[in-house]
């Protein structure tokens, strides 16, 4: 069986210990890579190819659009999913527009969420 890989943009790790966490029983199904800061991602994306892409988005700071607006300029069409509080919901109409996925929150929810996105 083939892996699913999936690049985690996490620029303080709480993504990455969360998802590390949740795909700990299952690492033959998902390979996980790791970048921090939007160029590295970009860099990472380009080159590995990753089925989907979660992105750490702290209130809107701006990391999810500039990786959306770059993959557009580029041509790529990765997905794109930006994870984050709540506060999330006022920016996802907007990273939908650019082309991103969804937002999910990082709350306790997020492992009955994540059943549904892969």
């Amino acid at each position: 069986m083939n892996s699913i890989q999936i690049l985690i943009a996490d620029d303080d790790g709480s993504i990455e210990r969360t998802f590390g966490t949740l795909f700990g029983g299952e690492a033959d199904r998902y390979a996980l890579l790791f970048s921090n800061g939007v160029d590295e991602t970009l860099e990472k994306i380009v080159n590995a190819n990753p089925e989907i892409c979660l992105v750490r988005e702290m209130n809107g700071a701006g990391n999810t659009r500039d990786i959306l607006n770059d993959l557009r300029e580029a041509g790529l069409r990765t997905p794109v999913v930006a994870i984050g509080p709540h506060e999330l919901t006022k920016i996802e109409p907007d990273l939908v527009a650019l082309g991103g996925k969804c937002a999910i929150f990082k709350d306790s929810s997020l492992p009955t969420v994540w059943r549904y996105v892969v």
